[in-house]
């Protein structure tokens, strides 16, 4: 329990526990980067992914989750949405109109 409000914290000063953040990091990178993203896409979808996760598991972790639906199945739902939604952004149009 609590263990994933250690990985938000800004500064650590303990090496090994850097080490450790910085790898689970970049798996979460190498996840994303699956997805066909890259550069600032790629910094905003890692973003977007810890936020969503970090928030989820505070709600659960504060039993914020107060309707009795499976929460399994809405951390499925969850996936499934960020999954649908991280792609690469469309180029810039050239167009002129």
């Amino acid at each position: 329990p609590h263990r994933s409000a250690l990985l938000e914290r800004s500064s650590y000063d303990d090496p090994t526990f850097v080490a450790a953040t910085e790898r689970l990091v970049n798996v979460a990178y190498a996840v994303v980067r699956g997805f066909g993203l890259e550069g600032d896409d790629l910094v905003h979808a890692v973003r977007t992914v810890r936020a969503a996760v970090t928030g989820f598991v505070s709600l659960e972790q504060g039993h914020g989750f107060r309707v009795p639906t499976d929460i399994d199945a809405s951390f499925a739902y969850l996936t499934r949405v960020l999954a649908a939604g991280l792609r690469p952004s469309p180029a810039p149009s050239t167009a002129t109109g």
